[in-house]
Order: structure tokens, then sequence, then C-alpha cells
């Protein structure tokens, strides 16, 4: 399925696929690796941190199918979802700092620039901060905005909470719609094995 970016309807593919495979698969493993009463924790977005650890594999198969395979129709834009998305994001902002810290161009790196056709402004960075800012403008290929960091809204009289999102031009579900869950007979490490097979297939 295809992603309903900022950029337009994006499918991820070459190295930039390889990036985000890597990102995910290592989400996957902090996630099941977790302890039973230990929050999986990504700082990429709030209303993923808070969810349970199978509702985070379970919302990231979801949005892994959208970024990595085309089909007709988009997923719908929701706090959950573009959430899970901020998340993955943040953790290629990692990886890719991670490269940056060992003082070479490497190919994380190399794809992000290549993406945004940056070769040219990369020349006088000078600190990982530089790559911040590179970052930035990556993760907004993909994010609209931060609407999914707004959910204090649903903390309002009803009245203003639907007057909050009209200004917003936010959708009535984007906020209600519930997150994804495994089956009760689902394992943490079968959701993960599924996801890495929905991405090699």
């Amino acid at each position: 399925m295809t992603w309903h970016a900022q950029s337009g309807r994006l499918v991820l593919a070459g190295g930039e696929a390889k990036l985000f495979r890597e990102a995910v698969l290592c989400m996957c493993d902090i996630i099941v690796g977790a302890v039973d009463d230990e929050e999986s924790f990504f700082d990429g977005a709030a209303v993923f941190d808070r969810m349970s650890r199978s509702q985070q594999l379970a919302s990231l198969e979801v949005v892994v199918r959208q970024l990595f395979h085309p089909t007709a129709e988009c997923l719908p834009l929701t706090a959950w979802s573009e959430a899970t998305l901020a998340s993955v994001l943040r953790e290629v902002r990692s990886l890719v700092l991670m490269e940056v810290e060992e003082g070479e161009r490497n190919e994380f790196q190399q794809t992000v620039v290549d993406v945004l056709d940056a070769h040219e402004d990369i020349a006088g960075f000078e600190s990982d901060k530089d790559w911040s800012y590179l970052l930035e403008a990556y993760e907004d290929r993909f994010l609209w905005d931060l609407d999914f960091e707004d959910d204090e809204i649903t903390d309002l009289s009803p009245e203003q909470s639907s007057q909050a999102r009209l200004l917003l031009g936010i959708g009535d579900d984007y906020y209600s719609s519930a997150p994804p869950d495994l089956l009760a007979q689902e394992s943490l490490q079968q959701a993960a094995k599924r996801i890495w097979v929905v991405i090699d297939g």
C-alpha cells in the first residue's frame, strides 16, 4: 500500500527501503526484548510510546504495509498511524546520526542526501546539528504536521474539542481511531516475524 505523504504518495524503494527496514527491525527487537513491565520508549511520539507493546507491533505492521507496498488506497491518517511513522522516522534519525558520529560517509547518510538532492548542502556540515536540520527536512517529506502530538484536544469538552479540530483542520476520528492490536493468542515474537515477512515479501 502507498503512504499518503505531504510530498505525494510514497512507496519505499532502494536505499530508502533498506534504511527503513533496518529502523523497523531495530524497533521490533526493542519491543520484543523489553521486560513485561517495561515501556518501549522511542521518543518519536507520545501516542506511540503510550501504546502497549502488542499495539506497537500491530501498528508497525499496518504502517509498514503502507510504506513498502503500492496499492490504490492509502491508510487514513490518524494520530496512531502518524505517531507510528514518526517513531520509525526517529529511529531512522538515530541510525543516520550514528553514522555521522563514526566520522565517515556511509550508506544511510548517502540515502538521505540522495533523496533530498542535498549534495551541495552537506559540503559545509561540521556537526550533528547540521545533520539534524537535514533530517528534519527528510521527516517533513513524510509527515504533514505534528497534529498527533496535540492529543490533549481530547481532554477538552466536546464543544471545545470540536472547535479546536475545526480550526486545525483535523477530522472527527483523527484522535478517536484506536490503534490495532494483536490477537490474544499471538505472541510478540510471532508479530515481529510477520513484520519482517511483510517488509521482505
